[in-house]
């Protein structure tokens, strides 16, 4: 007969589950009706758009697969994290229809930001019981956090042109697409040594 400990862990892994897919589902849906609304395209609103997808997929591959690998206790990281990229995302597709760009990379700093931070914990508590963690994703964010930080400040202080900024968005989706492969294969490791 499990105990309440085992079944409370148990259902731990499902209600982080549904509140990471809800979280998710949630950012998507947002940012499909703006793009529904939008009148005037351009490639800038394309690229910050597809950065935000890509983030909310790659965030969505990183914490549920580290969710369902990795039998740890939960920390508060762990259930705020969903609100964080919930509020932060769609922040930042609002910042998208407004056109403010330094609002946009603000939100999305601050997103990629909790989700780093979530990782680096997730990545001490599995040293902690001797596995490996999520480290190389961990830092795949937190240098995405520190670009848009940069990219926020950078549109703060200049008046820098919408083709450069899409240009230098390019580098955030190539970062997050390497961190949810990264995530993938850390996992897979992790998953074939479980097995053997």
């Amino acid at each position: 007969m499990p105990t309440d400990v085992e079944i409370l862990k148990n259902r731990f892994v499902t209600v982080q589950l549904t509140l990471l897919s809800i979280a998710v589902a949630l950012i998507l849906e947002n940012l499909l009706s703006m793009l529904l609304d939008l009148e005037v395209w351009s490639w800038l609103v394309a690229a910050q758009a597809f950065e935000v997808g890509t983030s909310a997929i790659s965030m969505w591959v990183g914490f549920a697969l580290g969710i369902s690998a990795v039998n740890k206790p939960p920390h508060l990281m762990d259930f705020l994290v969903h609100f964080m990229l919930l509020f932060s995302l769609s922040t930042a597709v609002y910042f998208i229809s407004t056109g403010y760009l330094p609002g946009y990379f603000l939100a999305s700093t601050v997103g990629s930001g909790s989700a780093a931070l979530t990782l680096w914990m997730d990545h001490s508590t599995a040293r902690r019981y001797g596995a490996s963690g999520p480290v190389n994703t961990a830092k795949l964010l937190t240098l995405v956090a520190a670009f848009e930080g940069t990219l926020a400040l950078l549109t703060l202080a200049t008046d820098i042109s919408h083709s450069w900024i899409t240009a230098l968005i390019l580098p955030v989706i190539l970062l997050q697409g390497s961190a949810a492969y990264r995530s993938i294969r850390q996992w897979q490791q992790v998953l074939g040594q479980a097995s053997c």
